[in-house]
């Protein structure tokens, strides 16, 4: 039995690569199966350690992998992939190669965390604001395409919104060259009002789950931060000061403190 472990997760969609370290540097183990919760649950618990310290790379599984091993270790690290040059640049790409450097650099306190909540309705608001903006982003990019189909015909003067409403398009339709543009055109304009009406749903679910947050009313109140604004503010800052959470000891204090002796750290 371990007295602390340092335990590198490189996570897929398919496996996963497991590898841990003791205080002094020494691989103790490196692991690969397949990725599902009991699996991971399985290899986190069987590894024999009074203190495990897990960090996992930033990504759409991250969430849900420390949500699953949160009971089953001392602390959850979800880092930021960008910063770890250790393992982006570094001459081998390999699992197990990266899963042992990712623990490495646990063990060194090289890693940046990235926050993730462990409430789930936090967890689903930001995914209603997340889909909320990738939504308003493709009608915004809608709109610019088909302004950018009317030109290519020579019609420039569509600067405006008229161009997007219903009751003006045809008389902007009849300007084009071809009857292929205009089914082209008209094709667009079925998806812009598709995309329109799920950006209204997705407005809507987010504004009904943010309810539950009071900081949204108090945001508003500031100059030019709108509904929209108020609601991402929330989700993407929620964590540390802003709605009274308990901020988590991953932020406060990362990794154990460093000793001078031969181990990096001690718990």
């Amino acid at each position: 039995m371990y007295k602390t472990l340092y335990l590198g997760l490189d996570a897929h969609t398919r496996n996963c690569v497991l590898a841990a370290m003791d205080r002094t540097g020494e691989l103790v183990s490196t692991e690969a199966f397949s990725t599902s919760e009991s699996t991971l649950i399985a290899h986190v618990a069987a590894i024999p350690g009074n203190a495990k310290y897990l960090a996992v790379e930033e990504s759409p599984l991250a969430g849900w992998i420390a949500s699953a091993l949160r009971p089953y270790v001392t602390e959850v690290m979800v880092c930021d992939p960008l910063p770890n040059t250790r393992i982006s640049r570094g001459g081998n790409k390999d699992d197990f190669i990266d899963a042992v450097k990712l623990c490495r650099l646990l063990r060194l306190g090289e890693l940046k965390p990235v926050y993730h909540s462990e409430h789930d309705h936090r967890v689903d608001f930001k995914i209603a604001v997340q889909q909320y903006l990738r939504t308003r982003n493709d009608h915004a990019k809608l709109k610019n395409q088909i302004k950018a189909t009317f030109q290519q015909a020579g019609i420039v003067d569509v600067t405006g919104s008229e161009v997007f409403t219903k009751a003006h398009r045809g008389k902007y339709l009849k300007r084009l060259p071809t009857n292929a543009r205009r089914m082209i055109l008209e094709h667009l304009y079925d998806r812009l009002d598709q995309t329109g009406e799920l950006r209204k749903k997705a407005c809507a679910t987010m504004e009904e789950l943010g309810k539950r947050y009071p900081e949204i009313t108090q945001f508003q109140r500031v100059p030019g931060i709108g509904t929209v604004g108020a609601h991402a503010f929330s989700a993407y800052v929620q964590p540390l000061y802003l709605v009274g959470d308990v901020m988590p000891s991953v932020i406060r204090n990362p990794m154990p403190k460093r000793n001078a002796s031969t181990e990096r750290f001690r718990p």
